[in-house]
């Protein structure tokens, strides 16, 4: 899938996770939030970015363009208080090591069965 292709589908599919998910109310255009930011570079100097998503219920979601890494999910509690549920790291330089792809739902596979034999 193309980065741009990969990028509209995340943002879209978070977009709705975060807007209409079960138990979530009905949010309108104007109670989510998208911003972009840079979460850092390659050692190939490739810059590598991070989307948040927030809604009006303020659950937010960080994910990059890097592996599609779910960096930081933050939910309520049963108390309403909002926290981090996603094991990761804070800085892109953990993710660019040997790990074992926290967060990642583009790992080590990615685009290996593009064109497999069906037989």
């Amino acid at each position: 899938m193309p980065r741009k292709t990969l990028h509209v589908a995340m943002t879209f599919g978070l977009w709705a996770a975060l807007s209409c998910g079960p138990g979530a109310r009905k949010q309108t255009e104007e109670g989510v939030k998208v911003t972009k930011e840079l979460f850092g570079k390659t050692a190939e100097g490739q810059d590598v970015d991070i989307y948040t998503l927030r809604n009006k219920s303020g659950v937010e979601v960080r994910i990059t363009n890097y592996g599609g890494i779910v960096v930081s999910l933050k939910a309520p509690d049963r108390a309403g208080k909002l926290d981090d549920i996603v094991l990761g790291f804070d800085s892109l330089c953990g993710y660019l090591g040997d790990h074992p792809y926290f967060g990642a739902i583009v790992g080590r596979y990615g685009n290996r069965i593009a064109k497999a034999d069906s037989g």
